[in-house]
């Protein structure tokens, strides 16, 4: 996930936050996405969802992961890993819109690992590989 799309996830999940928000919480979860802290007002909206068993918007469930997948071989991956299966899922009554992946106007998220999270990702394999 890019920081183009890293700050719309974030600014996705306040608007799916918003109404269990306090104003004061909404408003430094704000400046810290303005500012460019996108990392640390996730993890505060995520554990929100959590704290207030409220439901994350399956529109929002790829971006999660594909966030979450930004940080494979560091040490933050369980304890986001663990955050996000605590996080409940609305069930919807229809149909996901449809994917136009012929249209380039329409983004698609794809995660990617940046080059210290796959090296980190290699190094872990071939330790794991060793001790086979």
């Amino acid at each position: 996930m890019n920081r183009a799309d890293e700050n719309e996830f974030a600014w996705a999940l306040m608007g799916s936050a918003k109404p269990f928000l306090a104003d004061t919480v909404n408003s430094w979860l704000c400046v810290k996405i303005g500012a460019g802290e996108q990392n640390v007002a996730i993890r505060e909206l995520l554990e929100r969802f959590v704290g207030n068993g409220a439901t994350l918007p399956p529109a929002l469930v790829a971006s999660l992961w594909a966030w979450i997948n930004g940080f494979v071989g560091s040490d933050e991956e369980t304890a986001l890993r663990d955050l996000a299966v605590r996080i409940r899922v609305a069930q919807t009554s229809h149909p996901s819109p449809p994917v136009h992946e012929d249209d380039p106007e329409v983004a698609q998220l794809i995660p990617r690992r940046s080059e210290r999270a796959e090296r980190k990702h290699m190094q872990f394999s071939a330790a794991v590989d060793e001790r086979r």
